[in-house]
């Protein structure tokens, strides 16, 4: 599956032949039993499909749909723990969509449908069903924090049954279930996105250049050092304070830092503490690496966008960034914040990049779209970065 890479070591260790191993023979045994498990893995059969029962419930009949819309969201997931690690994990549908409606048809079959199954006709939940799910496992996203790592899987065939083991619903097979079975990836390869950029600026790229093409792009420079720079296009009256710190007038989503909004992102939260700056018709700006991380000194270590775009709406905005930055590897708020994760494709080395981008309503219509990307670090797989130079023994 592609996703983060799997420390095999904690499940190796708490096996039946490492427990019993000697002092003297239990490092070698713990590296048969991770090589054991790497080549398990390897072998996992993506095809295989699992049976699983979920209670959830129907919605009050919906004339527009034709039917009883199931209680399932596309952005939610099922909490799972390893029970080795006891690692969180959530199980997440990618294809929610092919059985979101019970289809009934019109309201005298609702009627009677209700009634052959005791569904409640009045209020907004019409009864408590059981989805009994045959599912693909097909990918393990980057992770953006070390709380849930969500595994993703496809819906093959469904159907819902009353509390009572009374049939309901039988929808077949759905369209992932028809599809061919998914060919396995690398174990840990991360997705190469269809896009890395913003505004033709990206993570790495010598700080001199991006702020040649924001100069170019934008007429107001109000901040530029070795530490970054940001760029403006009519300035709201009122949002300018006077002075030429960065932190005087904010630029897209950097009132927090990048790892912060990762962190809110993956745990699920409203991200109501990053809003979209509102402050000009357009800005751009880019905080440069001073050595301490993953990003060489005087590269761009972050890029903050802003745009005010009154004619549009979030349907159009989100079309936009789809096409080109992808799928989303998240999703959260109904569509309003998306967040992709994966290797820069203009960059031959491979850069992890995160990318995030938050739309929100602007008050007189249209929206406002803030996107911001960084250098990206597993948080799983984190590791406190070691220079190459640091020397190995004291100078004595």
């Amino acid at each position: 599956m592609t996703g983060t890479t799997i420390d095999f070591a904690p499940f190796a260790q708490n096996s039946t032949a490492v427990r019993n191993a000697t002092t003297f023979d239990r490092p070698d045994v713990l590296a048969r039993e991770i090589a054991r498990l790497e080549g398990q893995f390897a072998a996992l059969d993506l095809g295989r499909v699992y049976l699983m029962r979920v209670g959830t419930q129907l919605r009050q009949y919906d004339g527009q749909r034709g039917g009883y819309p199931i209680s399932l969201n596309p952005e939610a997931y099922i909490s799972i723990s390893d029970p080795v690690t006891s690692r969180p994990f959530g199980l997440q549908f990618r294809n929610v969509e092919d059985i979101a409606v019970v289809p009934v048809g019109d309201t005298t079959a609702a009627r009677n449908f209700a009634q052959r199954h005791g569904l409640n006709t009045q209020y907004e939940i019409a009864g408590d069903v059981v989805l009994e799910l045959a599912i693909r496992l097909i990918e393990a996203p980057p992770a953006i924090a070390s709380g849930i790592t969500i595994v993703r899987a496809d819906i093959a065939a469904a159907r819902i049954s009353t509390r009572n083991n009374q049939p309901m619903w039988d929808f077949g097979l759905t369209s992932a279930g028809r599809a061919p079975a998914p060919t396995a990836a690398a174990p840990g390869s991360m997705p190469i996105l269809k896009a890395a950029d913003i505004q033709g600026v990206r993570v790495g790229m010598p700080a001199a250049e991006a702020a040649g093409i924001a100069s170019r792009a934008y007429p107001t420079e109000r901040y530029r050092s070795d530490q970054g720079g940001r760029w403006y296009r009519n300035i709201t009256p009122g949002a300018d304070r006077g002075g030429f710190n960065n932190t005087d007038i904010r630029c897209g989503l950097d009132a927090v830092s990048a790892y912060d909004a990762a962190m809110s992102f993956a745990q699920g939260g409203s991200l109501s503490d990053i809003p979209v700056a509102d402050v000009s018709e357009a800005c751009f700006g880019y905080d440069a690496a001073m050595g301490d991380g993953i990003v060489p000194r005087g590269m761009i270590a972050r890029i903050s966008s802003g745009q005010r775009l009154p004619g549009a709406t979030f349907e159009v905005v989100r079309q936009a960034l789809t096409e080109k930055y992808g799928t989303p590897t998240y999703t959260r708020q109904e569509g309003r914040t998306l967040q992709w994760i994966g290797r820069d494709p203009g960059r031959q080395d491979g850069s992890l990049v995160a990318i995030t981008a938050r739309i929100e309503a602007r008050q007189g219509g249209g929206v406002v779209l803030g996107v911001d990307a960084a250098a990206y670090v597993d948080p799983i797989q984190r590791r406190a970065p070691v220079p190459a130079s640091a020397p190995s023994a004291p100078r004595l």
